[in-house]
């Protein structure tokens, strides 16, 4: 018995037709029924796999016409930094896309792997802490103005 996957899940097929799948694969690209509506037989064939799916996974109607519950969302822990810049304390736990800075802190800067997951391991900088804004302005200085 062939399956066909369905969004990753597997459909069984029990009464396969070979010309199906060229119908199929030539329409894979195209939204379903956005050439023509299906014809009798097509449609058949169409709730037959449906019927097979909801066997498959144990779907009765009843479940059809439940509401459906809005999914939990799926909290993903932080993770401890995997790599570190020593100078801007950027952190990368080296979960997906590398992130610019480590492109940069490698490709531009110089800068090891070996280097940027030892800084990990150390305690973070300080952050930096820009210098406070006095309340003073020019006029208020005591310097007289150029010119004067």
């Amino acid at each position: 018995m062939r399956s066909l996957f369905f969004f990753g899940f597997p459909i069984p097929m029990h009464e396969h037709e070979p010309a199906d799948d060229a119908r199929l694969d030539a329409n894979a690209d195209a939204e379903p029924g956005a050439d023509r509506p299906l014809n009798r037989r097509e449609r058949g064939v169409v709730l037959a796999r449906i019927q097979a799916l909801m066997e498959f996974w144990g779907i009765t109607i009843d479940d059809l016409l439940q509401d459906t519950p809005a999914p939990e969302p799926v909290l993903i822990p932080d993770l401890p930094p995997k790599y570190r810049h020593p100078t801007t304390g950027e952190t990368w736990d080296g979960q997906g896309a590398q992130p610019d800075w480590l492109r940069r802190a490698l490709l531009k800067e110089g800068m090891r792997v070996e280097e940027l997951r030892q800084a990990a391991l150390a305690p973070p900088p300080p952050p930096l802490v820009e210098p406070a804004a006095d309340d003073a302005s020019p006029a208020a200085d005591d310097t007289p103005p150029a010119g004067h």
